[in-house]
Parts: C-alpha cells; sequence; structure tokens
C-alpha cells in the first residue's frame, strides 16, 4: 500500500505583471491559508512521508510556510519536473520512484493534481482549489505499478473548510 499526498500551492500573486508565471510568489490570502492548513497536513503525514515540490516560487513559499512548524523533519526534495500542468507528467514522476518510499507528498499546480486524483481515485473531485490538500491510500506495492487505481480518497481539505479568512 502507497499513499499519496497532494497539496496544490496558495493564492499567488498577480501584482507584478513583469514575473513570469514560475515566479510568481503567494500572497496575503495564500500565506494565510498555508498557515491555517499546515497543522492539519502535518496530521495527515506520516514520519517517512517524502516531499516533492514544484520548482515554481509559489509552491516552494507554500512548502515552506506549510511546514513552517511542523515537529518532525520531512525531507524535501524540489523538482524542475513538478512544475507541470500536465497528470501524464506527474504520473511518470510517481512511477519512476523508489519503492522503498511509502508515503510521498507532491506540491505543484492545476489542472494536472485535479485530473492525477481523478485518474487515481474511484471518487472523482472538480477541483482542488489553492492550498487544497488530497490524500488518497493507493493499493499498489510498486510504484510503477501506478495508472488507472483504484485508490480510496482518504482525505480532501480545503482551506475554507477551516477557515473563513482563505
Amino acid at each position: 500500500m502507497k499513499t499519496l499526498h497532494l497539496l496544490r500551492h496558495a493564492k499567488s500573486s498577480w501584482n507584478d505583471p513583469s514575473l513570469e508565471d514560475i515566479d510568481r510568489p503567494l500572497n496575503q490570502r495564500g500565506k494565510r491559508a498555508c498557515k491555517v492548513m499546515g497543522p492539519i497536513i502535518e496530521q495527515q503525514l506520516d514520519q517517512h512521508t517524502v516531499i516533492a515540490c514544484s520548482t515554481a516560487t509559489r509552491a516552494q513559499q507554500t512548502c515552506d510556510r506549510v511546514t513552517k512548524n511542523f515537529a518532525t523533519q520531512f525531507t524535501v526534495n524540489m523538482e524542475d519536473s513538478l512544475y507541470t500542468f500536465s497528470s501524464s507528467n506527474l504520473l511518470n514522476y510517481l512511477c519512476a520512484l523508489d519503492d522503498e518510499i511509502q508515503s510521498i507528498m507532491l506540491i505543484g499546480h492545476n489542472p494536472a493534481l485535479t485530473d492525477l486524483t481523478n485518474i487515481l481515485s474511484v471518487e472523482p473531485i472538480d477541483n482542488i482549489p489553492t492550498c487544497g490538500y488530497i490524500k488518497t491510500q493507493l493499493p499498489i506495492d510498486k510504484w510503477s505499478a501506478l495508472n488507472s487505481s483504484e485508490g480510496e480518497l482518504v482525505a480532501f481539505i480545503k482551506p475554507k473548510d477551516i477557515s473563513e479568512s482563505c
């Protein structure tokens, strides 16, 4: 059994139109959402969860802010290949993982994360909102066996479920 955690980056700022998409930072609402979601997400992870994050500024800032007060120090890998909007790219990334990894959290972008959830879970969802979190249990022993899995959607948590200020 493998566990896949997905976290969409928090709300980003569009204040500086000269920035490339990859360089956009979080806005104030995004920063608040990270603070609210951090403790909730920490409860969902086990101590051996590996965190892999897109190299986009907004994703890295989300990772830093969500994990800031975690009691456990998690391994965090910044991955260029996770700056993608394609679920097939995410599937390729996951299929290549070392089978020693039992639990991983990807921090990335839509529509890739929502599409991936709908490929891997028997329960379809409409959309993962910014700073939204998904936990799926996958009935596989090897990441290379990952495809249209019959995963169980264990958690789907949205910042607005926790606080109206998000």
